[in-house]
């Protein structure tokens, strides 16, 4: 990402301080908007019906989560 981006992305940001574990969103939630990934790094994984578990992808600095998809392809 462009740092002319990033700094934009942290002067309107709301600021959030998690600890591990702590989740940042879940599946079934509305939609709340983007995460811009300042430091440290979370994991987006899914729990099947069974319980078993799976990362679906691990974010880290400087990436940003939560973008809704442009094009519904299902």
């Amino acid at each position: 990402m462009p740092a002319a981006v990033a700094s934009e992305l942290r002067l309107s940001a709301l600021k959030m301080q998690l600890t591990k574990g702590q989740a940042i969103f879940r599946e079934q939630e509305p939609y709340r908007g983007v995460f811009f990934i300042e430091s440290g790094c979370f994991q987006w994984h899914r729990t099947d019906e069974n319980g078993n578990e799976a990362v679906i992808k691990i974010y880290e600095s400087g990436e940003i989560a939560g973008v809704p998809p442009l094009f519904d392809v299902g």
